[in-house]
């Protein structure tokens, strides 16, 4: 028996569901062993892929930041780990 559910896709899934895109929430199938299916994005209208489309752009900035920043925190965070030592 398998259930539907929301899984966030990317680097380390090796999913990719848009090009620009190094990660993207999408729906899959859950299975006994995990993800048996990506169910990618619904068809959508004109407009909701126009908007989608006009948002990538954003969202891929959005990404990098957020990467930049966990990078930064993760590095000072290890820093401060081997002064304590």
């Amino acid at each position: 028996m398998t259930e539907n559910a929301w899984f966030v896709l990317g680097r380390a899934a090796n999913v990719s569901v848009h090009p620009e895109l190094k990660y993207l929430s999408t729906p899959v199938q859950l299975g006994i062993h995990g993800v048996s299916k990506n169910l990618g994005l619904q068809e959508l209208t004109d407009y909701e892929q126009c908007m989608f489309d006009n948002l990538v752009t954003c969202l891929a900035a959005d990404i990098t930041k957020g990467e930049k920043y966990i990078g930064t925190h993760a590095e000072s965070s290890r820093h401060a780990k081997q002064q304590e030592v």
